[in-house]
């Protein structure tokens, strides 16, 4: 498994994980080391969430169900015998 290279630590913990009986912790673990990491990665996150500009919700519903509404019917329309068949 490959993931990005500014995570390097996080392939050798899925191998030491998917390596060991089921329900495993990882007793040698630096856990400070990874307790930072969540806190930074947790606040690139919150950045970029903050940071971005897509709405809160989608605003596209309607134009999208337009949209598959129109092409379902050209496509019965085009081929109204392959429907019929089914």
């Amino acid at each position: 498994m490959k993931f990005d290279p500014k995570l390097p630590y996080i392939s050798e913990l899925i191998e030491r994980k998917l390596s060991g009986p089921e329900k495993s912790t990882l007793s040698d673990v630096d856990v400070e080391f990874h307790q930072r990491e969540f806190e930074r990665l947790r606040g690139a996150l919150e950045d970029a969430y903050q940071a971005s500009l897509l709405p809160e919700a989608p605003a596209g519903k309607t134009a999208l169900d337009e949209l598959l509404v129109r092409l379902r019917l050209s496509q019965e329309a085009e081929s109204p015998t392959k429907r019929s068949e089914k």
